[in-house]
């Protein structure tokens, strides 16, 4: 009598550095065309003869095992959980989650910063078990909520999944002026994260205060980083303990992330201003929700750039 052999079953499990290059080859597959740009034109060419900074170029740090081992490492030594999927012994997709504590509506939360399937396995349901297994991570870790920062070709996926509308956010671009604002400097804290604990992310919300945390330190030997600015200041903002960070690759614009324990989208702003001037920064970005955008209307000058979602899932 023939017996059927069953289907190898989906397992999950944290990955290790060892897991390097396979999660490599999950982020690859999705590339069709590896190629080179030389004096603005474009030459097709093999991975193996592209340099560590060329892939860069096609999707960060997980295009070469170098990279994705100091990445995981990075994660790992900083207490976020990198998963890998595999079916078989192959490791099949990789997600990201990052635990944090922020205001309402997140409170503790966990956070998907990236959710990545070999393009063999998509539309196999390998996503779906990847969610039902970050539910599961966030509960056993008492998080209130499971966040994830979707975008428009993957928003429809994650509502089905059963996340909802969180935040609405929106990208600004503002000249930098001088506005009004109380600060005073603060003695720097510990850590950022101590410091930031319960906070919220007021200004630069894209993914979550932890995502954005871990991105501000992850740092590569790669000539392209050479000119990134980061700097972070430690401030009373109209009374209220703030942390304000900013990175620059030029002085044309900053990207600000501005944290608080209650000052004012407007005065977080204003406060990021007084520090980007005096470096010669000429525009910075800011993402706000839709409810502080709408108060700084009249009070911060600032160009709309597009819009963007938050998805929570209640625990």
């Amino acid at each position: 009598m023939h017996v059927a052999e069953s289907s190898p079953k989906l397992t999950f499990r944290l990955a290790r550095l060892d897991d390097a290059a396979a999660i490599c080859e999950v982020h690859k597959s999705h590339v069709f065309n590896w190629y080179r740009i030389v004096d603005s034109e474009q030459f097709d060419v093999e991975y193996d003869h592209l340099s560590v900074e060329d892939r860069w170029g096609f999707g960060g740090p997980w295009m070469s095992p170098e990279t994705c081992a100091i990445h995981l490492n990075n994660l790992l030594l900083m207490r976020h959980l990198p998963y890998v999927a595999e079916l078989g012994g192959r490791i099949v997709a990789e997600m990201e989650l990052f635990i944090g504590r922020e205001g309402e509506p997140y409170g503790r939360n966990c956070h998907i910063g990236l959710l990545y399937v070999h393009k063999d396995f998509t539309g196999k349901g390998t996503g779906i078990s990847l969610i039902r297994h970050a539910r599961e991570v966030a509960r056993e870790r008492g998080c209130e909520s499971l966040t994830v920062s979707a975008m428009p070709h993957n928003e429809a996926f994650y509502l089905k999944c059963g996340f909802s509308y969180g935040h609405r956010l929106v990208q600004l671009n503002a000249p930098v002026r001088r506005y009004m604002v109380e600060t005073s400097a603060l003695q720097p804290p510990l850590s950022k994260q101590s410091f930031t604990w319960g906070m919220d992310l007021t200004i630069g919300r894209l993914q979550s205060s932890a995502y954005h945390l871990f991105e501000l330190s992850d740092s590569y030997a790669l000539p392209a980083f050479a000119s990134v600015d980061k700097r972070t200041s430690f401030l009373s903002v109209s009374g209220h303990p703030s942390m304000i960070t900013w990175t620059s690759g030029s002085i044309e614009e900053a990207t600000v992330y501005a944290w608080s324990s209650g000052a004012s989208a407007r005065d977080l702003a204003a406060a990021a201003m007084k520090l980007l001037e005096p470096a010669g920064i000429r525009n910075a970005n800011l993402l706000l929700t839709r409810d502080d955008y709408e108060s700084l209307s009249g009070e911060i000058d600032a160009a709309l750039v597009g819009t963007r979602a938050t998805l929570i899932y209640p625990l």
